[in-house]
């Protein structure tokens, strides 16, 4: 059975939360973003109040953000709507996508779905893309220096970075999850579960742990 990285020693298994950044002029024309630096819009703006309403029920003591501008000014809506501070965490800035970043993301995916099926063409080969091994790397040392178990933790990040979580996870991979939608992951009788707050009775999928 492929090892799931929750089970590793060194991360804790703990509830935290995770809320993708909000929409930017890139998402909306459907642009892979990457490492490039885009602004939230009117919209994204709006959605980041809209999702601290959804979370003001949730006593969270920290909120981590990836250092890119669209995730950070999230956070800082976040922070500010919700009252408590945040701190850049380094290792959940978005996957590099290389000479993909401002073209369609819907090659972004086909990438993905040719890499997931270890199967990449030509034409996908040698675009300097951040490989999927080092992503996962410092996403697992992103998750060992933050969660604490006793922390209520809200991490706000990526699609893509969420993307390679799932499949650090072992479970059916979810191409892509809303703009500013929090989810709660948690580990829940042998298995973790996440958790759309939108409706918090309804499991969105669980994967089991051991």
């Amino acid at each position: 059975m492929k090892k799931n990285i929750f089970l590793l020693e060194d991360i804790p298994a703990v509830p935290f939360y995770f809320i993708r950044h909000g929409e930017t002029d890139w998402n909306l024309n459907k642009l892979c973003q990457g490492r490039k630096d885009i602004p939230l819009n009117t919209n994204g703006i709006k959605s980041a109040y809209a999702a601290a309403k959804k979370l003001s029920n949730v006593s969270f003591d920290l909120i981590f953000t990836s250092p890119l501008l669209r995730a950070k000014q999230t956070a800082e809506i976040l922070s500010k709507e919700l009252k408590i501070d945040f701190e850049i965490a380094e290792e959940f800035a978005e996957r590099g996508f290389g000479e993909l970043e401002g073209k369609s993301s819907f090659l972004m995916y086909e990438f993905e779905k040719q890499e997931t099926k270890g199967n990449i063409s030509e034409d996908f080969k040698d675009l300097k893309v951040e490989k999927i091994e080092d992503l996962q790397a410092r996403i697992k040392k992103g998750l060992k220096n933050i969660l604490d178990p006793n922390l209520q933790i809200l991490l706000v990040s990526h699609g893509r970075l969420f993307f390679a979580l799932n499949q650090m996870l072992s479970i059916k991979l979810i191409n892509q999850i809303q703009n500013t939608e929090p989810l709660l992951i948690k580990p829940e009788k042998g298995y973790w579960e996440i958790i759309d707050q939108s409706n918090e009775s309804f499991p969105l999928f669980n994967f089991k742990i051991d």
